[in-house]
């Protein structure tokens, strides 16, 4: 899926997160390990989702890794990349990684401000770090862009109870 301004993009994301939350994953790994050396380490998207694949396995430091190279070899295009490399980086859970994670939120949005998952996340790191205020700013943003996903509806009602702003999170 072409990133740049593609409004479906999210659609593509969750797809994507269905079938690597369902993959056999000793099977994928031999799989994209072996299109990986082939390809002379240089596709992206094998990169990213190798990414996926170590951080699913518990490996963080080595999913950061293919993740890092899969944006570099992507030429700082590939969005999916980026979001999942913040995604991991705030999992982490200190402020130096969260900064880090922030710059490539931002990155990702400035290709693509339809990808509502990167808006949800990015109001999730924004919420743990009590910027209440923006986080619901972000979940809004995620909602505008699919009204219909309840788990982006739940995190907005939970912050603006957290703000006091009952009649609005009802």
């Amino acid at each position: 899926a072409k990133c740049e301004n593609n409004p479906n993009y999210d659609e593509y994301h969750e797809a994507l997160v269905n079938v690597t939350t369902n993959w056999d994953r000793e099977k994928c790994e031999k799989t994209l390990k072996y299109m990986n050396a082939k390809d002379n380490y240089k596709n992206h998207v094998i990169l990213d989702l190798l990414g996926v694949l170590n951080a699913q396995l518990g490996n963080s430091e080595q999913a950061i890794k293919y993740h890092t190279d899969a944006i570099l070899k992507s030429n700082n295009k590939y969005i999916e990349a980026m979001h999942n490399y913040a995604y991991l980086l705030h999992r982490i859970g200190d402020k130096e990684n969260d900064l880090l994670s922030v710059k490539y939120y931002k990155m990702a949005l400035e290709i693509n401000k339809s990808f509502a998952h990167c808006w949800l996340h990015y109001g999730n790191l924004c919420e743990d770090d009590g910027r209440l205020k923006q986080a619901a700013e972000m979940y809004r943003k995620a909602i505008s862009i699919r009204p219909t996903n309840a788990a982006f509806h739940l995190d907005l009602a939970n912050v603006l109870d957290d703000l006091n702003e009952f009649e609005d999170a009802s």
